[in-house]
């Protein structure tokens, strides 16, 4: 077992790459689960803002104004003057300051569609660029652009205000979108579902430089002036890429606990836990496969990177299939990640005692894919084995 415990030394060495993608894998799971909640929909909070308001008016109209104002928004109490202001805004002990100068109503009053200076008597004091700047200038100038309207149109003061408050309750019914738009999953679904992307890239990476290395030219020749077959050298090398990814499997089960709990003890996590089993064997075949035909570390990395980041984006992992088109869909189909995200979303949406026809054939044809790239592996290191012999 020569061979074994020389890849398990080299498996030692090349710990760091594990450690590393894991780590981005984790957080990249971890802010996905944080940024939608259980029903798969983006949290939404209304947002309210801290003004601070002076009215120099003290008129019915700027009364009303203010009190449309301050609804949805929390009034704060500072002093008048430049400085305080400032060191209110800059502190963001306030979000906007909005004066209301003596004039106003008559303004107001006095607007014509040739006339429209009514912003002059309204100052506000904000921080540009931030949403709450937008929002409150947004209300200001819609209640403004409403009431003028309204007063131009030959209502009074009194008519105007009544009929600008009722316009502005008037509000269009909404509805996030869910069964049969946007689907929603579970924290297992997302979980595993970017274990495809880690597992590919972590394994042509890793297993590519620890195979790179077994294939140098001097532990070759020394390897074929020994009694070692071919076959010996290459079921120690597939015991050592088994050992590699059972080590993994069971790192980032433990990792799931953590992150889903006792989610991960029901019957789909079990399913969960036996296609990141089939992806796993997939990215170890694949891996092997890469490592006989690329042995430049470097080289290595990039078709990794290539490799990983291209499947996921084709197979629905990075990108949802329900936002693919019908053509990459089909391409996808030649993908051994599209079958494992599509077993994931059947998986996630499977009830105990339902048919398990749809899940089991994505097992199966990733067993395929598997061993298609170990044939390959095996195929091209006997064909590179016979050029050196020759």
């Amino acid at each position: 077992m020569q061979v074994f415990k020389l890849f398990m030394k080299l498996l030692e060495r090349n710990k760091g790459i594990i450690i590393l993608y894991t780590m981005v894998f984790l957080l990249l799971s971890f802010l996905v689960m944080k940024t939608v909640n259980g029903d798969g929909v983006l949290n939404y909070d209304n947002v309210s803002c801290k003004l601070a308001v002076f009215d120099n008016d003290k008129s019915e109209l700027s009364n009303t104004f203010i009190n449309y104002i301050s609804n949805d928004n929390k009034i704060i109490k500072i002093k008048d003057n430049k400085e305080t202001i400032q060191d209110e805004l800059f502190n963001r002990n306030v979000d906007c300051v909005i004066k209301i100068e003596k004039g106003f109503e008559e303004a107001v009053l006095d607007s014509t569609d040739n006339n429209n200076e009514i912003n002059d008597f309204i100052i506000v004091n904000l921080i540009p660029g931030t949403m709450t700047s937008s929002l409150i200038t947004g209300k200001i100038d819609n209640y403004m652009r409403i009431l003028s309207a309204y007063i131009q149109s030959g209502c009074s003061i009194e008519e105007a205000v009544k009929l600008t408050e009722k316009t502005q309750k008037v509000t269009a019914s909404t509805k996030l979108l869910d069964k049969g738009n946007v689907k929603d999953y579970s924290d297992l679904y997302y979980f595993f579902l970017y274990l495809a992307y880690a597992f590919v890239v972590m394994m042509i990476i890793v297993i590519g430089n620890i195979v790179g290395k077994l294939n140098d030219k001097e532990i070759r020749n020394r390897i074929n002036c020994s009694s070692y077959k071919f076959f010996s050298f290459n079921k120690e090398i597939f015991w050592g890429i088994l050992a590699t990814g059972s080590i993994i499997i069971v790192m980032y089960i433990i990792f799931s606990y953590i992150l889903c709990g006792n989610d991960l003890l029901s019957v789909n996590g079990g399913l969960f836990i036996i296609n990141m089993c089939c992806m796993m064997i997939v990215a170890l075949s694949l891996a092997y496969f890469i490592s006989q035909l690329v042995s430049k570390d470097n080289v290595l990395t990039m078709v990794a990177n290539i490799l990983g980041l291209g499947m996921s984006f084709l197979s629905g992992i990075f990108v949802q299939m329900q936002f693919l088109g019908d053509s990459i869909i089909k391409a996808a189909h030649w993908l051994p990640s599209y079958w494992y995200a599509y077993g994931c979303e059947k998986i996630d949406k499977f009830v105990p005692g339902n048919n398990l026809n749809e899940i089991t054939l994505c097992f199966f044809i990733e067993m395929l894919f598997s061993a298609a790239f170990i044939v390959a592996g095996i195929v091209t290191a006997k064909f590179k084995k016979s050029c050196v012999v020759k």
